[in-house]
């Protein structure tokens, strides 16, 4: 049974590092994409990285 439920922990592990994984690229491109629009650097990053953990909570 431990054996079982820590290959669980470890699999929501990989779920997690996978979404904040995709949190940041998507934060790293939104960025850019704000940037080249004319949002300055230091709003554009923000606003990316809460767009990619928005998208990364509803992608479950």
């Amino acid at each position: 049974m431990k054996i079982i439920k820590r290959a669980g922990n470890d699999k929501s592990m990989a779920i997690i590092s996978v979404k904040i994984f995709f949190a940041f690229a998507t934060g790293f491109v939104g960025g850019c994409v704000f940037r080249n629009v004319g949002i300055p650097h230091s709003l554009s990053m923000p606003i990316g990285y809460m767009l990619g953990l928005i998208l990364s909570t509803y992608l479950k």
